[in-house]
């Protein structure tokens, strides 16, 4: 008897941390359960379906499209007529992380270069592209942008992107 009243005060706080921890599930799950009322709106609301694989491969974004107009460089819209993709680098010189990105594009480039083309742009030098990244919807260096040849972005990468991240979706998008 005298064991089981030494472990008695265990016992006890054993059950209450088990109770409080079945409260604070119970808790939990009454939130989770509150934030999904049905007065939610639908993804399909307004006569659009928002839940098809768009852009960058999300559901629930409208896709991004680069389309040649009159502000479009001759460059862009010539690999679009000739059915190839384009990879689109704009950087900082002098940027450390820049720097090793354009590196980075120029090795990929060297293996790619008969499935897309390929074009690097130091951000002085941007005004270049005309209306593509105003397109994009994008305005600050680093950007990477993979824009199939109908002028739908694979992907679009704001901010420093490694080597074989940059690798794997030009790969990717150039077998597709």
């Amino acid at each position: 008897m005298k064991a089981y009243a030494e472990r008695r005060p265990v016992l006890a706080a054993t059950v209450l941390i088990a109770v409080g921890g079945l409260v604070i599930l119970g808790m939990m799950t009454a939130f989770i359960a509150w934030g999904q009322s049905e007065s939610t709106p639908t993804a399909s609301a307004g006569g659009v379906d928002y839940n098809t694989v768009g852009s960058f491969g999300l559901t629930g974004y409208p896709p991004v499209y680069v389309s040649p107009t009159d502000k479009t460089p001759q460059f862009v819209t010539d690999a679009f007529t000739s059915g190839r993709g384009i990879v689109l680098l704009a950087y900082v010189q002098g940027a450390a992380d820049d720097d090793e990105m354009l590196m980075s594009f120029q090795n990929i480039q060297s293996y790619y270069a008969d499935r897309a083309d390929f074009f690097a742009f130091e951000a002085r030098e941007v005004s270049e592209l005309g209306d593509v990244l105003d397109q994009l919807g994008v305005d600050a260096p680093p950007i990477l942008a993979v824009i199939r040849s109908d002028g739908s972005v694979y992907e679009l990468y704001t901010g420093w992107i490694g080597e074989r991240v940059m690798e794997q979706v030009v790969a990717n998008a150039t077998r597709l």
